[in-house]
């Protein structure tokens, strides 16, 4: 009797004819096994190959198992990769040590015209168009390699894509989701309870249809190569996100911060085939028993390629409102302990500094902060006005000190321009939160469309660029729910930035408000222009005496005169379009006045923020203000105008005219 092989069976061209030559050439027995993961299976044709090539065909339905067993873990630990062959064997070895391992694809290194032409001799129906990408998928996500997208500098083809669309054919209208989990286990969307399997498939097909999920990356192979493939893990990377949010929400911070430290780890063991090695093992020991808390509801937003967090909550969150509010009504947050807290946290760096610790000055190694002289502002490159500085052509990461305390003039940066601390009225007078309260939202926007820029410029990774948004989003949170901190020493805060100025910024800001603005007002002035002219339509024949400087004069019909006012507003409107127009350039990528050096592209920010193009000069963009003029004057002309009509309302109730009752 032949001797009994397994044959990790895929159904494609090279298991097919390798089933075959095991059969024939080294009188092998050929079980084809066929490990259902969610991949697309053809089960007939599968089945027509397997006899062709003489293999017994099982088919095992393992997406539950996969899904639980090893997507779950997955998620707890961030990350999501494929298989090959050496991760195969070393699985075997951890779990069969005394099993043999074939591998006659490998052994036998058949061209693919080859193995079509053995195919073709042993019967075996395949298809022999030609195959442009490698494809592996399953319940996971989708990857593609090879063809055009060996060209680390092309583009990948739509082509290679097949779970997502492309983020700019995606819906005007974003898609929403809430998922629900139990100990770190998805378990529900939208309130329905779903097996894991299906509620990675239904957020597969949500991410992927608003173009969310692609990732074009290039991989530390095992055998120290270099490849690039893109994955489609919609699905993945949305479980992922929320469940990170939740942990953060759930977790106490050591055990947070512990658990991402060996995230990393955790990843490379999977990615390096020692899944089944007692490192792993134990780590996987960990990740389970610190989900004991993870549980609780995320909503996510997808929208044109992107996948955000709303909100989340959990009967098990530390976060605690009244610990975490400024608002005096409810803080239950006692300051008073904070002085002990304080003084015996720095205790130990307050001997050290007693006991001659290093001197930090000027012979501090580059990029430590050195200490700013009061009203000598820190430098981007860590000097200070008086102390000199090094090579301006070098850049260095551009350090924010502490903000001031209120109160404390020294230490704002425009301080050291003044040989004193202004006066309180000069200080009333130069202070602007209260503009910048307005400017908050937009300013987080920006900021988002920043993080976008930097990681399109490969400055953050895709877990640094997670992070940023989720804490940036938080921040928006607080702002729309009107919990933001706002102190008078946050008015001249120093801005830490990569590839951005304050310059750059605020104008970005300042133009994002203004056409929104603009926008607003056009159209509460096109309402009042619909009203005025559906009363005119009642009142086409109704007369009134005609007045000019509160003088009678010829008698004129009621809707004559409202259309006045409306003609008048129609042009307020089109000057409130024309000042909106005139602000929809973005600043952004513009810089303090000369752009930057970290290969952003200003162009494509401009699209993410909404805008109608970016700046052509860079000095002019983070200089200009004449669309605040123009917004200004399309306001003026508003204000007189509606002015206007609220004067003749208020005359025509009084009694000697009678007109209103």
């Amino acid at each position: 009797m032949s001797e009994r092989v397994v044959l990790a069976y895929s159904g494609g061209l090279d298991t097919s004819v390798a089933a075959r030559t095991l059969r024939d050439e080294r009188d092998l027995h050929v079980v084809a096994a066929l490990v259902d993961l969610g991949q697309p299976i053809d089960r007939a044709e599968v089945a027509a190959r397997a006899a062709a090539a003489g293999a017994e065909l099982h088919v095992m339905d393992a997406r539950e198992e996969f899904a639980h067993g090893f997507c779950l873990p997955a998620l707890h630990a961030c990350t999501g990769k494929g298989n090959d062959q050496v991760r195969f064997e070393a699985s075997f070895a951890a779990l069969a040590p005394d099993l043999g391992v074939l591998a006659p694809v490998r052994e036998a290194a058949h061209s693919r015209d080859e193995a079509l032409r053995r195919a073709a001799a042993f019967g075996i129906p395949i298809a022999a168009e030609a195959r442009v990408y490698s494809i592996d998928e399953n319940l996971w996500g989708r990857t593609a390699e090879c063809g055009p997208i060996e060209d680390p500098w092309a583009e990948p083809p739509e082509d290679a894509y097949a779970v997502t669309v492309h983020p700019a054919s995606a819906p005007e209208e974003s898609g929403q989701a809430v998922l629900g989990f139990r100990s770190g286990r998805p378990v529900s969307v939208d309130g329905t309870p779903m097996e894991l399997r299906d509620v990675i498939g239904h957020l597969s097909r949500l991410g992927g249809a608003h173009g969310f999920g692609r990732v074009d990356m290039i991989e530390n192979r095992l055998v120290g190569i270099k490849s690039r493939e893109v994955y489609e893990v919609p699905g993945a990377l949305a479980l992922i996100l929320a469940h990170r949010d939740l942990e953060d929400l759930t977790l106490e911070r050591d055990l947070g911060h512990e658990k991402a430290a060996l995230e990393r780890r955790w990843a490379e063991l999977c990615y390096y085939g020692l899944w089944f090695g007692p490192l792993h093992a134990s780590l996987r020991s960990f990740m389970a028993e610190s989900q004991e808390r993870v549980s609780g509801e995320v909503r996510l937003e997808f929208y044109k390629g992107s996948c955000r967090v709303l909100g989340r909550r959990s009967d098990l969150a530390l976060y605690d409102h009244g610990l975490a509010t400024y608002d005096e009504r409810a803080d239950r947050f006692d300051q008073r302990l904070a002085a002990g807290f304080v003084s015996l946290w720095s205790l130990p760096l307050k001997v050290w500094a007693e006991r001659g610790a290093p001197d930090r000055g000027a012979g501090a190694p580059e990029g430590e902060l050195r200490a700013a002289e009061p009203g000598s502002p820190a430098r981007a490159d860590g000097t200070t006005a008086r102390s000199g500085g090094a090579d301006p052509a070098i850049a260095r990461p551009e350090r924010a000190p502490a903000p001031p305390a209120d109160g404390d003039r020294r230490a704002y940066v425009w301080s050291g321009r003044f040989q004193a601390p202004p006066a309180d009225r000069a200080m009333a007078l130069l202070n602007s939160l209260g503009f910048d309260r307005r400017l908050l939202p937009y300013d987080l926007t920006a900021t988002a469309a920043h993080v976008d820029a930097l990681h399109r410029a490969g400055l953050l990774d895709n877990g640094d660029a997670d992070r940023l948004g989720s804490e940036i989003a938080a921040l928006q949170r607080d702002a729309a729910e009107g919990t933001f901190p706002f102190s008078p020493a946050d008015e001249d805060v120093p801005r830490v930035h990569a590839g951005r100025s304050r310059n750059d910024l605020v104008a970005t800001d300042f133009r994002l408000w203004t056409k929104d603005a603009a926008a607003v007002l056009a159209g509460l002035a096109r309402d009042l222009i619909e009203a005025l002219a559906a009363r005119a339509g009642e009142h086409q024949t109704t007369l009134l005496p005609g007045y000019t400087h509160l003088q009678q004069a010829q008698p004129v019909t009621l809707a004559h005169h409202l259309l006045a006012h409306a003609f008048a507003l129609a042009r307020d409107a089109e000057r409130l379009d024309r000042a909106g127009a005139s602000a929809d350039v973005s600043a952004l990528g513009a810089g303090a006045l000369a752009g930057s050096t970290l290969g952003i592209d200003p162009v494509a920010t401009a699209a993410a923020l909404g805008f109608g193009a970016a700046f052509d000069n860079s000095i002019d963009a983070v200089a200009g203000r004449d669309f605040a003029l123009e917004f200004l004057s399309a306001c003026l002309s508003t204000a007189l105008d509606v002015s206007r009509l609220a004067e003749e309302i208020v005359l025509w109730s009084t009694q000697e005219f009678g007109f209103v009752r």
